[in-house]
């Protein structure tokens, strides 16, 4: 956890940092899910290995923590008046925590009514950061 933390903390301020003001903020939040994705489908080819593979799975994973909380409101920054930003990201952070709340639940239902074993859990999580990429883009 340790090092999925720093990699999450490297990551938010190197976009942070790097980001242009005119970038397409969709993109950065789509490459981001991306990148996480990736880890999530190692954290599968690495399970039982505690090498290599499991080191980048956790760094991947990792670069996308928090940012599925940090770039919606940039994004609604850059597509809303100031006037509805300020209704918008409070809706935003709200159905964020929502979601985050629940997350842990219905995993460990699935894990728990061997429905998905650890490998069905990481595909799971791969799929909805998939479906989150195509939100990201469809909306643009």
């Amino acid at each position: 956890m340790g090092g999925a933390t720093l990699a999450a903390i490297f990551w938010r301020s190197l976009v942070g940092w790097a980001m242009p003001a005119k970038a397409d903020r969709r993109l950065v939040a789509s490459a981001s899910c991306g990148v996480q994705m990736l880890g999530s489908l190692l954290f599968l080819f690495a399970a039982g290995d505690g090498g290599l593979g499991l080191l980048l799975a956790i760094a991947l994973f990792g670069l996308g923590i928090g940012n599925a909380t940090s770039l919606p409101p940039l994004i609604a920054q850059q597509e809303f008046s100031a006037a509805e930003t300020a209704r918008v990201v409070p809706l935003i952070v709200a159905i964020g925590q929502a979601g985050y709340a629940f997350v842990p639940a219905v995993f460990g239902l699935l894990r728990g009514g061997d429905v998905a074993g650890a490998g069905g859990l990481f595909f799971c999580a791969a799929a909805i950061q998939l479906a989150a990429i195509g939100c990201l883009l469809a909306g643009r």
